[in-house]
């Protein structure tokens, strides 16, 4: 049996505590957010994907406002909630760059913050009965990103 690490333990703690239980309910992404303490803002950012301040309890995600790509945008805000529930004991501030969400699945830090974002978006429970129906192809993870709202990143991982 295949082990399950500490950043999908914590997401799924999230989706249950918070009672989702579709793809639909995780649409709410920036509501999750605020029940758990971070404040999502948009804003005209450089250098970063997304940037995570916390204090204790509270938080403020702050994330590109002229990102066009709503998945990808959603992933960044899940990435820094990760931070926000995993890290927040080790530094009061994350500031993500486009190479820390996608090529710092070797970095320990993002790596869990970039899993915890995929379980997060795309919650095991929910996609396994999707992966079943079909043979993995790229074609199936990209429906898995649009059902889901999410970039295709966290689709081809599942």
């Amino acid at each position: 049996m295949k082990d399950i690490s500490i950043p999908k333990i914590k997401a799924n703690q999230i989706i249950s505590s918070l009672g989702i239980s579709s793809p639909e309910h995780l649409k709410y992404l920036n509501e999750m957010c605020i029940e758990l303490g971070a404040k999502v803002e948009y804003d005209i950012i450089s250098g970063s994907e997304g940037r995570l301040v916390s204090l204790g309890d509270s938080a403020i995600i702050t994330v590109p406002a002229d990102e066009k790509y709503a998945g990808r945008t959603r992933f960044s805000i899940a990435h820094e909630l990760g931070h926000f529930t995993l890290h927040r004991q080790n530094s009061s501030f994350f500031l993500c760059t486009q190479q820390d969400l996608y090529r710092g699945w070797n970095e320990t830090v993002e790596r869990e913050a970039n899993e915890f974002a995929a379980e997060l978006l795309l919650p095991s429970f929910m996609v396994k009965a999707e992966i079943k129906r079909e043979v993995p192809s790229f074609e199936m993870a990209k429906g898995l990103a649009s059902q889901f709202s999410t970039s295709l990143m966290p689709a081809v991982f599942k």
